[in-house]
């Protein structure tokens, strides 16, 4: 009778001892799920701001096309005018066609300086919109990676 009693004492605490274990597991699941979730999330995030850098980066290509075709136009008509311009003057006096030759040089030089300019502060913004993006598929890959190996490790321990 004492042998039952201490055999149905040690098979409580072995039901307790796995019970516990179980809830211990489950809990640790419950952790790991979490983090998991959280990592998605903010997987999710940064795909959306990956999303957003794509586009403001296809904005800015846009614009700088769009910057560049227009400035290409005017200097073409800028072009346009001063030739016009010392065409008349030329036929009026050959000596005021040097100067007009000047004022067209000039121009020129005003007109490709403005375009550089603008060029440059274009192209700087590309690179920085091209940073960015960079940025946000490293962190993307950050994220993969952590991920897979939190995954990896959780099923490692799963089968420990």
């Amino acid at each position: 009778l004492r042998d039952a009693r201490e055999e149905a004492v040690r098979a409580t605490r072995r039901k307790e001892t796995i019970e516990r274990a179980r809830l211990t597991q489950f809990a640790d699941q419950a952790e790991k799920d979490a983090r998991v979730d959280a990592l998605r999330k903010q997987l999710k995030a940064t795909r959306k701001a990956l999303t957003a850098q794509r586009e403001e980066t296809e904005t800015a290509l846009r614009e700088l096309k769009a910057v560049n075709d227009f400035a290409e136009q005017r200097e073409v008509e800028r072009l346009i005018e001063v030739r016009k311009e010392a065409r008349e003057k030329g036929k009026e006096n050959l000596r005021s066609a040097t100067h007009v030759e000047a004022a067209f040089r000039a121009k020129c030089v005003k007109g490709m300086q403005d375009m550089l300019e603008v060029n440059k502060k274009l192209e700087a913004r590309v690179l920085q919109e091209r940073e960015r993006r960079v940025t946000a598929e490293a962190e993307v890959g950050q994220l993969k990676r952590t991920l897979t190996f939190q995954r990896t490790v959780g099923a490692m321990q799963s089968f420990m």
